[in-house]
């Protein structure tokens, strides 16, 4: 039986968004029928690592050790390092392609390129993730968490698998009427223009379509966009917090 992914992509401080979202749309579309994963981008610095990466690392660990239960144990989260990288006159260090070099990257590691990630954190069943053949995938745009926690329908998910035909990519549908274009537009664009903080994307790729993303010679226009009428429920304000054995300890006072 195929399965389908359910990643969340992040970037800068949205770790513990996603990790919001992910038991969000966990408990919208059923614990056991999906592979569920998160994606974190290092936010874009001066040099390859900075003093806050191992911090970051360590919380997305604790979190995924935490709450594996809760989703089965099939649950991992990938950290993306930075590379070089030259905008006009200023070079940073970025994670390649930003929201879409995190898919491409999702995919090549599903399809068995286990170094496309490094670090991953939680259990990875590598042969039941060479069977996905779709791929739900929720992108927190920009470096500061989104304000609303809008997510998916009951069963909304099973629903926008029923509408998706091959080769194709289905947006759902938004409370603001965003034209499905729009949306594809968003998730398709450059690293460092990908939309304002706060926006948030909810796509559903076939696999002809994420194999057309890998293919040399094709564009993202390539692909047919279609907007699904699955909705959003409304603001999903469940906060997730680490439990007090999981926190750092901050010490307050050196000793003397």
């Amino acid at each position: 039986m195929k399965k389908t992914i359910v990643c969340v992509y992040g970037k800068g401080k949205n770790t513990s968004e996603v990790f919001a979202r992910l038991c969000g749309l966990c408990e919208q579309s059923g614990c056991n029928e999906y592979i569920y994963c998160g994606i974190i981008d290092l936010p874009d610095w001066i040099c390859y690592r900075s003093s806050g990466d191992s911090g970051t690392e360590d919380k997305v660990k604790r979190f995924v050790r935490y709450y594996g239960k809760r989703f089965g144990g099939d649950l991992f989260c990938a950290v993306r390092q930075r590379r070089y990288y030259i905008e006009g006159k200023q070079p940073a260090y970025c994670c390649v392609d930003g929201s879409l070099g995190a898919l491409k990257s999702l995919w090549r590691f599903a399809g068995g390129r286990k170094e496309e990630f490094f670090p991953v954190y939680g259990k990875v069943n590598y042969e039941v993730l060479s069977e996905a053949d779709k791929i739900y995938y929720s992108a927190l745009l920009g470096n500061e968490a989104p304000q609303k926690r809008d997510i998916i329908e009951k069963h909304g998910l099973e629903k926008m698998e029923n509408e998706l035909t091959e080769g194709t990519v289905i947006v759902r549908n938004k409370k603001d009427g965003n034209p499905a274009g729009k949306a594809a537009d968003r998730i398709f664009g450059r690293s460092r223009s990908e939309g304002k903080s706060g926006e948030c994307l909810e796509i559903l790729l076939s696999h002809n379509a994420l194999d057309k993303l890998l293919s040399t010679g094709i564009s993202e226009e390539d692909i047919e966009v279609k907007e699904s009428m699955v909705t959003e429920t409304e603001n999903y304000r469940k906060k997730i917090f680490l439990p007090k054995k999981c926190r750092f300890k901050v010490i307050k006072k050196f000793p003397k």
